[in-house]
């Protein structure tokens, strides 16, 4: 049985994206390869279905990390903004929180933030945060960042989002709105003491 569904999803995709060069006879993908389709409609179907597996996985990591999230309310980054007293939390319950694919219903920091300086995955590296975050917003030193980070992650957006541009500000929305609501200010504490060993 042919999975005719399968391709017309994937042609509708292709078809309405203009990411890519799409005619009845000919598709351009991202090598800029061209597979004429009449005289290979096999692998012109084969690569119609990558490409479309490419692009649920990449809106599958994006809607995992948060990406759409409602933004903040002013009145929110008001008070996430108070100063936050120097957290007293355990390091090492806060990396075994870090580490967690999956933290009550989000993705868990390790999925979209690497620990290798310069790597992205979908946030910044945090290689190196204890060191900078106390520079980042004046008047802010690094556990007062980092609380705010986490709680309200629009109030000052990071760089290091972009491979390609590390120094442009990370999209609004790409972290989860929603950490002061599921994690409670002890696991928050955690968080930043682990976060302050990450020299």
């Amino acid at each position: 049985m042919k999975p005719t569904w399968i391709a017309g999803i994937a042609s509708n995709i292709l078809h309405n994206y203009p990411i890519l060069e799409y005619n009845a006879h000919t598709v351009r993908f991202f090598t800029g390869e061209a597979v004429t389709c009449d005289n290979n409609k096999r692998r012109c179907t084969v690569r119609k279905l990558v490409l479309l597996v490419l692009i649920l996985a990449a809106a599958l990591v994006l809607a995992a990390c948060g990406g759409g999230g409602s933004q903040s309310t002013p009145a929110e980054s008001t008070s996430a903004s108070q100063p936050v007293a120097a957290p007293s939390g355990d390091a090492a319950a806060g990396k075994a929180l870090f580490e967690q694919q999956l933290i009550n219903g989000n993705a868990g920091c390790v999925t979209c933030h690497s620990l290798e300086a310069g790597k992205v995955l979908v946030g910044p590296s945090l290689a190196g945060i204890a060191s900078r975050a106390g520079s980042t917003v004046e008047g802010e030193d690094a556990q007062q960042y980092l609380h705010q980070s986490i709680v309200d992650p629009n109030a000052h957006l990071a760089t290091g989002c972009n491979a390609a541009d590390p120094s442009a500000a990370c999209a609004t929305g790409l972290m989860p709105q929603d950490w002061a609501q599921k994690l409670s200010e002890d696991e928050i504490n955690n968080l930043i003491a682990y976060l302050m060993t990450l020299k």
